[in-house]
């Protein structure tokens, strides 16, 4: 199922686990950004690899899937692309170029 389509995204996605494409582990979910719609827009993850462990990321919701039997959110991206993503420093602060509601 879609992120985007996930009921009640706020509750339903806390602390999920996030993987990438291949399935593997790469953080935990923080934060769910909410469209004026309801809808997931956005997540925050924490990550947990071993090249970048505590850096938080925001992955759009359209690149995102939920497993609601694992309570898992599956990434359209590989490791190293979430890896590379910009840093945020809390919900709604980004600290690179990238402006947060541009998804």
């Amino acid at each position: 199922m879609s992120v985007a389509a996930v009921p009640n995204p706020q509750q339903t996605l806390a602390a999920a686990t996030v993987r990438d494409i291949s399935g593997k582990v790469v953080g935990q979910v923080q934060n769910v950004d909410i469209a004026p719609s309801g809808q997931a827009q956005a997540v925050q993850v924490v990550l947990n690899t071993p090249a970048t462990p505590g850096k938080k990321v925001v992955l759009p919701a359209r690149q995102l899937s939920y497993d609601r039997g694992a309570k898992t959110v599956v990434a359209q991206l590989t490791r190293s692309e979430i890896e590379a993503l910009p840093s945020t420093q809390e919900k709604g602060s980004p600290a690179g170029p990238t402006a947060h509601g541009r998804y």
